[in-house]
């Protein structure tokens, strides 16, 4: 029984990459969209398997803008968007020198390099202690700071999502359905897909 020709093709490829991987050839860099193979040259950053690529992004060939100029699609601009503001969402800004910074453990009271002193609940300008009083209505000094971030993510991305779902309606063109912001809102953006 003979393969058609293009099967034949791909069976060909699939069986040499397989063999190349099993002998761990260093430097082989392999197409994202087929089964090409090519031991590269340094300077062509681009496959010419058929369907050019890029071999330093992944993506269709797009010489001659760089990686970091080329646009993304609306996924990875959609995923951008929230890890930024989840980034946002965990990052405290010294008010005096602003630095950022995210804290790993340790009480709420935050003192900066240069000195100045916050709450890193509520991001409250601080002197001492005095600010920390549960008792009181104030701020616990000892609250677990994952406890403090999950609010703030949650805080933050359901602001972006809102964002989000009104920029996303304004960039489609009339006449074409839409999610509404509601439906986009209930959407499971969790942390760890972010």
């Amino acid at each position: 029984m003979a393969f058609p020709k293009a099967v034949f093709r791909r069976l060909w490829l699939k069986i040499q990459r397989e063999e190349l991987e099993k002998a761990e050839v260093d430097l082989i860099v392999s197409c994202p969209f087929c089964e090409f193979v090519v031991t590269p040259l340094a300077e062509a950053s681009v496959f010419k398997c058929g369907k050019e690529s890029c071999r330093l992004c992944t993506r269709k060939s797009h010489i001659p803008t760089r990686c970091s100029e080329v646009p993304l699609d609306k996924e990875v601009q959609i995923r951008t968007f929230l890890e930024d503001k989840w980034t946002e969402a965990v990052t405290r800004t010294c008010f005096s020198c602003k630095k950022s910074f995210i804290k790993t453990r340790g009480c709420n009271k935050m003192t900066c390099t240069c000195g100045a002193s916050m709450c890193y609940i509520c991001s409250q300008l601080i002197s001492g202690y005095e600010h920390f009083d549960v008792l009181d209505g104030k701020c616990d000094l000892m609250r677990d700071e994952s406890d403090i971030n999950r609010e703030w993510v949650r805080k933050h991305v359901e602001s972006a999502k809102r964002a989000l779902a009104a920029k996303l309606k304004q960039s489609i063109p009339q006449g074409k359905p839409v999610m509404s912001s509601s439906q986009f809102a209930r959407k499971n953006f969790s942390s760890s897909s972010i």
